[in-house]
């Protein structure tokens, strides 16, 4: 195995795993916000819909993933795609629910974006 096959392997697994990890927390948010989380200061609603945009990011990170880990021609777009909305989403998502960036979070969200990105790069394989 290629160091650049190792390189995009390792990048779309983060990015499943990222995804995972978006996804269990756009479920616990649906379920259990705002009234059980202290810091969140928007309303049901709007904490529903955010929730559902998470999900939706989080899905976007899974198929992204595993395309770009089985190196399938549209795999390295849709797993760019899903990180940009990922990272900006963040903001997003922190900015609506908290009423701050919390730059803690989102700098860890924009951390794992770009190892992710570097990742895809060393191992783009053209088409």
């Amino acid at each position: 195995m290629t160091k650049q096959e190792i390189c995009r392997i390792v990048g779309g697994m983060l990015a499943v795993l990222t995804g995972m990890a978006v996804g269990f927390g756009g479920l616990q948010l649906w379920n259990g916000a705002p009234s059980s989380w202290k810091d969140v200061i928007a309303n049901r609603s709007t904490v529903k819909n955010a929730a559902r945009g998470i999900v939706v990011v989080a899905v976007m990170l899974l198929i992204g993933g595993v395309a770009v880990a089985f190196n399938l021609a549209w795999g390295q777009l849709a797993a760019s795609i899903a990180i940009v909305n990922f990272v900006a989403g963040g903001f997003w998502a922190n900015h609506i629910l908290f009423g701050k960036i919390r730059p803690l979070h989102t700098g860890a969200n924009v951390v794992v974006g770009a190892i992710i990105f570097w990742l895809l790069w060393l191992g783009y394989v053209p088409s």
